[in-house]
């Protein structure tokens, strides 16, 4: 929910994958703003992954390696501390 000064947003459906919006304004019907969701999933990654290899870039600038590296190295260290190990290592 996102309140403002002259009313409120509501996502409808999980917020990953929002089905519309539905708008409140004081004194007004709720009016209901559909959005069909695009694609399963990954859509919207696999959209921006296009972009970027369409502007030759290697890596996102929005997510750089260096950012998935320092995640992939914190969730490992979870792993090590609840002792969670996958197969094949």
């Amino acid at each position: 929910m996102l309140y403002g000064t002259e009313g409120q947003l509501e996502l409808t459906g999980r917020f990953h994958a929002a089905t519309g919006v539905q708008l409140r304004v004081p004194g007004q019907d709720a009016q209901l703003l559909p959005y069909p969701p695009q694609g399963r999933g990954y859509h919207y990654e696999a959209a921006h992954v296009q972009w970027c290899l369409d502007q030759g870039l290697r890596e996102s600038p929005l997510l750089p390696l260096a950012f998935s590296l320092e995640l992939m190295q914190q969730l490992d260290a979870v792993r090590a501390q609840i002792g969670l190990r996958y197969p094949g290592e």
